[in-house]
């Protein structure tokens, strides 16, 4: 019984940290989109400069490609 009840409770522990990775996952992504918008949006009013600009919109870029190459 207490070999089962373990068994049991690993698994649920493990699919609860999986369902919460994947939504820390998500929510990491739509926030970087966000910034991406906000940071647009930036350069276009001139609220930002536009070389600063694109190095942010880069660095967004890599670290979206970073998180979509660990395949959650």
């Amino acid at each position: 019984m207490k070999k089962t009840l373990f068994i049991a409770t690993a698994i649920t522990c493990f699919a609860f940290t999986e369902k919460e990775n994947n939504t820390n996952y998500i929510e990491v992504v739509n926030t970087l989109e966000d910034m991406q918008e906000w940071l647009v949006a930036d350069i276009q009013n001139e609220q930002i400069d536009q070389e600063i600009g694109r190095l942010y919109l880069e660095n967004i870029d890599d670290c979206l490609s970073r998180l979509e190459d660990m395949d959650y």
